[in-house]
């Protein structure tokens, strides 16, 4: 099925501020999410994402597995 252009169109967002809405995150942490690869375009000083492509990028990093992480990465008590 093909989606409505109007439905394709809401989801590339057009701003370093949509994307970081959209994500939910910061500034810093959207930094080094692009040092990661993060699915984000730059033209002329803009920056272009789409919806399908972020959420992918998420979905990846987060398959990632935790067996090797310290315990106090995972549980949050670093420096507790």
């Amino acid at each position: 099925m093909v989606e409505p252009m109007t439905t394709a169109l809401k989801k590339i967002l057009t701003s370093r501020q949509e994307i970081l809405d959209y994500a939910g995150i910061s500034k810093a942490l959207y930094l080094k999410f692009v040092k990661m690869g993060f699915p984000v375009l730059y033209v002329d000083g803009r920056c272009y994402a789409h919806t399908d492509n972020i959420d992918e990028f998420f979905r990846g990093i987060t398959r990632a597995n935790a067996r090797n992480l310290p315990d106090d990465v995972i549980t949050g008590d670093e420096g507790a």
